[in-house]
Formats: C-alpha cells, sequence, structure tokens
C-alpha cells in the first residue's frame, strides 16, 4: 500500500503522522504502548482487508525494503 512517493499523502494520514510526531517530540517514549496498540489494531485490518491473518502482515519502510526481506528469506540455490 505503499504510495511510492509520487502522489500527496491523503488528509488523514497527513494528519496522523503530525498528531504522532508531536506526540513524540512532546512525551519522547512515554506513550509507546499505546502505539504500538495503533499498529496491531492497523495490521488487524489490513488482515481482514485482504483475508489474511494478522500474524501474516509485516509493515516495512518501503517496497524495496520488502522485496530484500522477501529475497533474503529465500533458500536460494544454484541453478
Amino acid at each position: 500500500m505503499n504510495h511510492a512517493a509520487v502522489a500527496p499523502l491523503s488528509r488523514p494520514t497527513a494528519e496522523a503522522m503530525g498528531a504522532f510526531a508531536q506526540d513524540v517530540a512532546q512525551n519522547s517514549m512515554a506513550h509507546y504502548d499505546e502505539w504500538n496498540e495503533m499498529v496491531q489494531t492497523a495490521r488487524q485490518s489490513v488482515a481482514r482487508l485482504i483475508g489474511a491473518r494478522a500474524e501474516e502482515i509485516a509493515f516495512l519502510k518501503n517496497t524495496t525494503d520488502g522485496i530484500i526481506a522477501v529475497a533474503e528469506g529465500l533458500d536460494w540455490r544454484a541453478g
């Protein structure tokens, strides 16, 4: 679901990112558990959207990072 930085962020996304940055700036890591809960909720939502289990969903920084993670997880053999 990476927008590949070729389109503006949606307003809700930009607002959520701004709120997170402000929380970190004001509170450091005090709300880490709350942030982790938000990630788990997002993971569950994405899983429902695509018919997967939440534990099958991974959030990575970008598409290239995802491709590298998959490639490094393969059992590469000659031929």
